[in-house]
């Protein structure tokens, strides 16, 4: 019996296409060795109806600009590089990225190749930079970034590590605690730090967190409402036992009608787990109504919208 024969739509590097057909096995192993030697980064095929998750390369340019989500994908593994290595690295734009599909899921890992900057390094350098962020669940704020790094550094570019394992995403989602988090109190047996409004404004992590609390729980409406909107009000955080470890909370305004209708006052929870030994950063969090959510003094808490 002659091999089973599949076509494979496959992408050069330089962005085209081409088709052809060729034994299924053999079409397999190809696009897993390519798909292996790249990291997932060079555009390296991706298959139509065979059963297995590949690649679809997206290319940001003027007409073809990157979309918002992948945006905030891109500024997390730069707030991880910067966290792994106490940079202030920026990013300028993101280049291209590489989207896993098929399979049957919906949810996808983002493989970006970025153009970045350091302030403090020489004036005009540009530094190409790559970052992995998968999703853990569909509309909801289930993230992990396994890759965060600079190319060209000569520290050995192969990402070998593997991320801790926590189990499930969701068992590490953050409550409202009893206590307001936002009450300042300045002893040192306080579980909480109130961010200065000073500190707002410096930290754009804080700003970062919140834009994908909103952005990623809010996928199923047809059309990408803008982040603009959000203002934040306070924000504090809470030390956790794990000494990489923190939550953030984050009250805001959301002005978009769209989206949360009149509950304008919300909250943000964010978990935050830093593992510097494999150099990865997993954001879980959620947001919800502020109002439903008060007294948090009282010790009440309410479910996720």
């Amino acid at each position: 019996m002659a091999a089973k024969r599949k076509v494979l739509v496959w992408v050069r590097p330089d962005g085209r296409a081409e088709r052809y057909e060729g034994e299924h096995r053999s079409l397999q192993l190809e696009y897993k060795e390519t798909r292996m030697k790249y990291e997932g980064f060079r555009a390296c095929g991706y298959n139509i109806g065979m059963g297995y998750t590949g690649l679809v390369p997206h290319y940001c340019n003027d007409e073809n600009p990157c979309c918002d989500l992948v945006l905030l994908y891109a500024k997390m593994g730069i707030h991880c590089y910067n966290l792994l290595h106490g940079k202030e690295l920026q990013l300028i734009r993101v280049k291209k990225y590489n989207k896993s599909v098929g399979g049957g899921c919906v949810i996808s890992s983002y493989y970006m190749t970025c153009e970045s900057k350091d302030p403090a390094a020489t004036r005009g350098s540009v530094r190409t930079f790559q970052a992995v962020v998968c999703e853990d669940s569909y509309n909801r704020f289930y993230l992990t970034c396994s890759v965060a790094r600079l190319v060209g550094n000569g520290n050995g570019e192969k990402h070998k590590k593997t991320v801790r394992g926590y189990g499930a995403l969701t068992s590490l989602m953050p409550k409202l605690p009893a206590e307001d988090p936002f009450k300042e109190d300045d002893t040192i047996t306080s579980r909480f730090y109130v961010f200065k409004e000073s500190e707002l404004q410096e930290k754009d992590w804080i700003r970062l967190y919140l834009e994908l609390a909103v952005a990623t729980s809010n996928r199923q409406s047809a059309k990408i409402h803008s982040l603009t909107n959000l203002k934040i009000l306070k924000a504090a955080m809470e030390i956790t036992g794990d000494p990489n470890g923190a939550i953030i909370y984050i009250r805001y305004e959301d002005s978009c009608e769209a989206r949360v209708g009149k509950d304008v006052d919300r909250i943000a929870l964010v978990r935050r787990i830093f593992d510097k030994d494999n150099e990865s950063l997993i954001l879980v969090g959620c947001n919800q109504s502020f109002i439903a959510s008060a007294p948090l003094e009282a010790g009440s808490s309410s479910s996720q919208d």
